[in-house]
């Protein structure tokens, strides 16, 4: 079991990772990526937590975490999720994911380090909306929804490369 000062140290790194994999995947292409990104995330976690936890409503906080956490770590495979292509851009496809090409013809790519960049997103979108937070939707509407969740993040076809400022930014 990790202990508090452990934790910390831990999401550091992974923040520190993540960095490392948005800034190398600025230039990629991608249309709705952020957007996807998000809902297949809550969409793997709801699926997981319905799964584990059903209605149970005194589910310790660690459990529901680990949960999370695992969800973000081994659920993003290049079996499930894979990259579109058309009219050259790339589109994100797989579980909780909103097909934004229905019935135009793509080509379908090898998913590269995809899966990886996936599993951060996800990590950030946990931490973006807060353990406790999510632990109380999941108890209260007994799911999560992933459209709610991530409305903000499918404003815009923007692949995003990092957390969304929650203030605008200012004309020059």
């Amino acid at each position: 079991m990790l202990r508090p000062g452990h934790v910390a140290a831990a999401r550091l790194v992974c923040l520190i990772y993540l960095s490392s994999i948005l800034t190398s995947a600025q230039d990629d292409d991608f249309e709705w990526f952020r957007c996807d990104a998000c809902s297949a995330s809550f969409f793997k976690i709801n699926k997981t937590l319905v799964e584990n936890i059903g209605h149970r409503s005194n589910v310790p906080q660690f459990e529901f975490l680990e949960i999370m956490e695992g969800v973000c770590e081994t659920m993003f495979t290049k079996h499930e999720f894979g990259v579109k292509q058309h009219e050259g851009k790339k589109y994100l496809f797989g579980p909780g994911v909103t097909d934004h090409i229905p019935n135009q013809g793509f080509g379908q790519m090898g998913m590269g380090d995809y899966d990886k960049r996936l599993a951060s997103y996800c990590k950030m979108f946990i931490e973006e909306v807060g353990e406790e937070s999510l632990q109380e939707m999941f108890v209260k509407n007994q799911q999560l929804n992933h459209t709610e969740l991530c409305s903000s993040e499918c404003q815009s076809s923007a692949s995003g490369t990092g957390a969304q400022s929650k203030t605008p930014r200012k004309a020059k």
